[in-house]
This record gives C-alpha cells, sequence and structure tokens, in this order.
C-alpha cells in the first residue's frame, strides 16, 4: 500500500511540474488566445502544434494520476474488507476460546490487526488529501479540456466519498472487548476483570494525556442491542456499580481501558418476549454490555463517541442457576454470531452431530482443567445416548443434526428425564472434585463406557478386574462395574459373575472417598486392563496420612459407626430370580448391588462373629462368608464386603 501511494505522489509531482510548464506557456500568449480549442485563436500554426501535444501530454498524465488514486483507492477498500475479516475471525475465536477453543496467538493476531487498522486511517488520510489537493489544482488549470477536467473532478470526489466511508466503518469498530465478561453473571457479586481495547489510537490523534476520556458501560437485552445505531439512545435494564474506566496506555504502548472492580447489583425484570415468533423463556433471555466513550476529538473526524459490544451473557441470582443459564450461552459460543445482528435466533441452528461433539470436547476441557480429553470413542458414546447406533453409512453421523431443543431441552432418552446437556454438564462438575480429576487423568477413569460394554470388557478379561465408569441414570456419579470369581453350588467349578456398585455422586464421595472405596472394597483386585489396586492406593498414599489423622483427631471418641454394606446376590439354579431395575441402566439384570445401613450392627467381640460363621480380618474390614446356618434355606450366595464409612 505504501509503495502504492508513493507512485501516486510521484505522479502527482510529475503532474505539477508539466501543468506549471504548461501555464508559464500558456501565460505568454496574449489574453485571446489562452484557449487551445479556439476556433478564432489565431495562433501560429508551430506554437499551435507544440500546445497541443503539450496539453495531451499533461491530459494524459492527468488520467494516470486519477486512475493510479482509483485504483489506490480500491487498494484500500479491498484492504480494508480484509482487516475488517480478520478482525472478525478473531472475535469468532475469542467467542469459542470462552468455551476451551485453543487461541494461543490471541494477542499477536490483535497487535497485527492494530497495526493494519493504523497503516489503514494514515493511508487513507494521505490519500485524501492527495485527491482534495488535485481537484483544487484541476480547477484552477487553465486552458484544459472542460469535458476532461470535469470527468476527472467527478471521479476524484466519488475517490473521498469512498475514503470517507470506509474511515467511517472502521471507526466504528476500533473499540474492541480484548477481555469479555464471564458467560454467566450473578447479581451482588463482583465481575471478572474486562478490558477494551483502542485500535490505532495514536493515528487518529489519542496520546497520553493528564486527564484521559472515560469508557463506561451498562447493561441493556439483546433484543435492544440489536436496534443499536450510532443516533439511537439505548436505556439499561440494570445496575452496576463502577461501571467506569479511563484510558491508559500499557506497557505494550497500546490504549485500553480496563474494568476490574465492577459489581452487578441487579437487572430489571423481564416478561417473556417474542422475537419474529419465536416465544423465549427468561433463562434464555441474553443480555450484552453496552461499552460507549466520552466525546472524543478524532483526527480528520471531528468529535465522536465510540462504543462496542460484548458477547452475550446470561444473568442469574444464585449459582445453583449456572447449568441451566450457561447451556445457552454454550450453544451461542459454540455456533452463534459475534454481533447481534444476525436475524436468525442462535437457539434455532441446526448444525451436525460432529459440530457439537467438537465443542463438547472443548467444553469439557474448559470445565474441569483435565490434561486428558474426550476422545472420539466417548463422543460416541454420547451420540449414542441421544439418537441410539449410528447408521451404517454414516458412521460418523455427519448427516445427523440437532438443535439446541434436542440438546439442552429434551429428555437425552427414553429411559431418563433429563437431558443430555444436564448429564454431561453434571460430569464435568463431578470431574472437577480433585481426586476424580487424578483418576481421569491418570486413565484410570474410563466414563463413557456403557452398563453392558463394562460387563462384557470385564468378564472377558483375563483376571478378574473392575472399571469406573459414569452412572447412565444417574447424574453426576460414578459407579463400580466388575467381575468377581466364585465357586459353584456344588463347589466344582469356578464361576465369574459380573457386579455393578450403587452409582457415587459428589455428596457421597464427600462421606467416603473414591480411594477409600477401592480399598475397603476386597472384592476389587485390578482396574481394567490389569491395572493393580495397589499401585492405585499408593498413588494417593502421600495424603493418606494427614487426611487420616485428622479424621481420627476430630472423632474425640468412639461412637458406634454408621456402616454401608455393598451385597451381591445370585440365585440357585432352579430358583425364580428377582429382578432389580438398576438407575444406572434403567433393564432388568440378576445380578444387583444392595446398599444397607447397619446403624444397629453392635460388635462385641471375635467371638460372637466367630459364632455367627463369620470370618474377621480388621477393625474396619469384615468378610461375610456365604451360605451359614442363618440362611442355608435362602436359595442365594452372597459375597460381600462390609466397610465402615
Amino acid at each position: 500500500m505504501e509503495q502504492q501511494l508513493e507512485e501516486c505522489v510521484r505522479l502527482r509531482n510529475e503532474y505539477n511540474h508539466m501543468l506549471a510548464y504548461y501555464n508559464e506557456t500558456n501565460e505568454l500568449l496574449p489574453h485571446e488566445s489562452h484557449h487551445v480549442y479556439d476556433n478564432f485563436a489565431p495562433l501560429d500554426p508551430l506554437m499551435e502544434v507544440e500546445r497541443s501535444i503539450i496539453c495531451d501530454n499533461l491530459l494524459a498524465k492527468e488520467i494516470e494520476l486519477v486512475q493510479k488514486v482509483i485504483e489506490c483507492t480500491d487498494l484500500l477498500l479491498q484492504s480494508g474488507h480484509d482487516v475488517r475479516s480478520r478482525l472478525e475471525c478473531w472475535k469468532v475465536k475469542q467467542k469459542w476460546a470462552q468455551i476451551g477453543f485453543t487461541f494461543s496467538d490471541k494477542d499477536t493476531e490483535l497487535a497485527a490487526i492494530d497495526s493494519e487498522f493504523a497503516t489503514l486511517f494514515d493511508c487513507i488520510s494521505k490519500l485524501q488529501e492527495l485527491a482534495n489537493e488535485l481537484v483544487i489544482m484541476l480547477a484552477q488549470s487553465m486552458g484544459m479540456p472542460e469535458n476532461a477536467q470535469s470527468s476527472s473532478i467527478v471521479q476524484l470526489n466519488e475517490v473521498n466519498s469512498q475514503l470517507n466511508l470506509l474511515y467511517r466503518a472502521l471507526l466504528h469498530q476500533v473499540l474492541v472487548v480484548t477481555i469479555q465478561p464471564e458467560p454467566v453473571l450473578i447479581t451482588k457479586r463482583y465481575m471478572d476483570a474486562m478490558e477494551i481495547h483502542f485500535l490505532a489510537a495514536e493515528k487518529l490523534g489519542m496520546k497520553r494525556e493528564t486527564n484521559m476520556p472515560s469508557v463506561h458501560f451498562k447493561i441493556i437485552t439483546e433484543e435492544l442491542a440489536k436496534q443499536l445505531t450510532d443516533g439511537n439512545t439505548i436505556e439499561e435494564v440494570g445496575e452496576i456499580e463502577n461501571a467506569e474506566g479511563k484510558f491508559a496506555v500499557n506497557a505494550k504502548q497500546q490504549m485500553t481501558v480496563e474494568f476490574s472492580k465492577s459489581k452487578l447489583i441487579n437487572v430489571k425484570p423481564r416478561t417473556n418476549c417474542s422475537l419474529k415468533g419465536n416465544q423465549k423463556t427468561k433463562k434464555e433471555q441474553k443480555y450484552v454490555l453496552f461499552f460507549y466513550s466520552d466525546p472524543l476529538n478524532l483526527k480528520n473526524f471531528g468529535q465522536v463517541s465510540l462504543w462496542a459490544l460484548s458477547l452475550p451473557v446470561m444473568v442469574g441470582v444464585n449459582v445453583s442457576q449456572y447449568c441451566e443459564l450457561y447451556a445457552t450461552v454454550f450453544w451461542q459460543r459454540a455456533f452463534g454470531c459475534v454481533d447481534c445482528h444476525e436475524e436468525v435466533e442462535d437457539t434455532l441452528l441446526k448444525v451436525t452431530w460432529p459440530q457439537l461433539a467438537e465443542a463438547i470436547k472443548c467444553q469439557f476441557q474448559s470445565f474441569t482443567g483435565a490434561t486428558r480429553s474426550l476422545t472420539q470413542h466417548d463422543t460416541d458414546y454420547i451420540a449414542d445416548k441421544l439418537f441410539g447406533p449410528a447408521p451404517i453409512n454414516d458412521p460418523l453421523r455427519q448427516g445427523t443434526f440437532i438443535d439446541y431443543a434436542r440438546f439442552v431441552e429434551e429428555t437425552m432418552n427414553s429411559r431418563v428425564q433429563f437431558s443430555c446437556w444436564d448429564w454431561f454438564y453434571s460430569i464435568t462438575q463431578l470431574i472437577k472434585e480433585k481426586e476424580i480429576l487424578e483418576f481421569w487423568n491418570e486413565g484410570w477413569l474410563i466414563g463413557f463406557i456403557s452398563y453392558d460394554d463394562a460387563t462384557q470388557r470385564t468378564m472377558m478379561a483375563r483376571s478378574p478386574t473392575f472399571l469406573l465408569r459414569f452412572s447412565e441414570g444417574t447424574m453426576g456419579a460414578i459407579s463400580i462395574a466388575g467381575v468377581f470369581d466364585t465357586d459353584t453350588a456344588d463347589r466344582r467349578r469356578v464361576e465369574r459373575l459380573p457386579f455393578h456398585l450403587s452409582p457415587m455422586g459428589i455428596s457421597d464421595l464427600k462421606k467416603m472417598s473414591l480411594v477409600e472405596t477401592l480399598r475397603v472394597n476386597q472384592d476389587l483386585h485390578y482396574l481394567y486392563p490389569e491395572v493393580t489396586k495397589a499401585s492405585i492406593l499408593a498413588h494417593f498414599a502421600k495424603k493418606s496420612p494427614t487426611e487420616v489423622t485428622q479424621k481420627s483427631t476430630n472423632l474425640g471418641h468412639k461412637p458406634y459407626t454408621k456402616q454401608r454394606i455393598h451385597t451381591f446376590a445370585r440365585p440357585e439354579p432352579g430358583t425364580s430370580c428377582r429382578e432389580s431395575t438398576l438407575p444406572t441402566s434403567g433393564r432388568p439384570v440378576p445380578n444387583y448391588p444392595v446398599e444397607s445401613d447397619c446403624n444397629k450392627m453392635e460388635v462385641n467381640s471375635q467371638d460372637e462373629h466367630r459364632r455367627a460363621n463369620y470370618d474377621f480380618q480388621t477393625e474396619t474390614h469384615e468378610q461375610f462368608a456365604w451360605p451359614n446356618n442363618n440362611s442355608l434355606n435362602s436359595n442365594f450366595q452372597f459375597s460381600g464386603i462390609a466397610t465402615v464409612s
């Protein structure tokens, strides 16, 4: 671009010299002979030829110069379109980054865009100055054909008009929200830090001063943001403390404004609104932060107020609403637009399953902070829960479309009463627990595997194994699935039996951690495929002594302890099977877990255990041997562990 401008300046200088020479020769002629095309002017034939040649050369140079200015203008218009497209792409990446997509070059890309804006503003000013100078020169030139002059002036005026429009379009985008507000705002709580960046501030005449201008912001509805133009006044719909910041030059010599102590006090109650026939519930209604500056005196433009909009946010009154509010934000960040002027509502968009799966992968890591990401197998498992088995001719489900309602509002399938989003969100909250996160990162928590697949894998393993999976029927819970080898009723052979422990949610794991559950359960030996339980326990051994000491110190005395027994039952051949509908699968199975609270079980001595045909092992572990004298007629065999919780 700089070379093109230099070429324009060179042609302008050549044109000036030719015009000066032409005017000098023109002044030597009688006054009545100044117009070379005056048919009645008595000119010497040789002089007439010379004047004609000079005039033609000057006219050719004028046309060349005007065309070069037009070429420069077209180049500037294209450059303006390109840099605005790059800024739009930057904003899209920033939007995606809020749900976990990688955007490591954020600062580098913005710095390049800032530099391009500065170059464009500089080139526009120089080209406008050149075009205006040419218009004046053409208007004052003597003896040139009027038609040619008029055509050039019209073209240069059109250039000025286009450059003004470009200047204004760029100016409307110089304020950029570089640090967006958090996606869900909670009233009466401080907001996370935000930042506004002023692109090309120095080129526009903004300099470091003692009394710098301010930028303010207020919260408005998304519907009002769609109607925003330069001249209209926008009414805020909430109260915000510390909603003002001053421009300052940061360490990178960039003009920015930071907001670090703002607090959303409240928002006005909103009734259900209709957008093009789409009835929206209150939990789906989005807000936008509207940032606007004090009037600024900018170079080549005069006084102007600049403004920018944040990405849409949701507002709640407590953190218990986060799951349902964030669902709307997740869909908007993944598939919505970066401004508020799209006519299609975000929640009405339909996307392919691979698009949603990619967004789910990123959101998972953003929520959990996990170093181990979701795999294709994991997202395929989620898709199976939503749609059933994949079509044979489309195993990747590229032709499977899904909308917001199917993912967020409708039940995941006919066997559960919650949506896919609710189930997925609850799992991310479970994994955020420090101990569970370690299990996930180490690869010890398979998680996304069905009841039947877990049974099949453990049954086919070389040794009796177990694995950890997310419950399909209980939100935010882990189930232990495994097998144990036991003698048949006639004691002639060993039989392998599957089991699935009742799902354990966050509240259960706070009472007894997953590590402790594995430690006290003597039927668990190998984590699938062949990881010894001892190696897992050793991984967590460093913190165990401190935790045990703290728990013992807090007891003070030794009351009766609440015990929990996991019991696995299998009827003998020839007897009827009591079917239990598991919350984890929704299907009847003969091997089922039973959880019992033994508050009234009193343990007096080892002798009483022996008389009851128990094999007493430790103070905190009891191995029950069944059948015994009291259960010979029960037609059931049990293998279980009593654990102190």
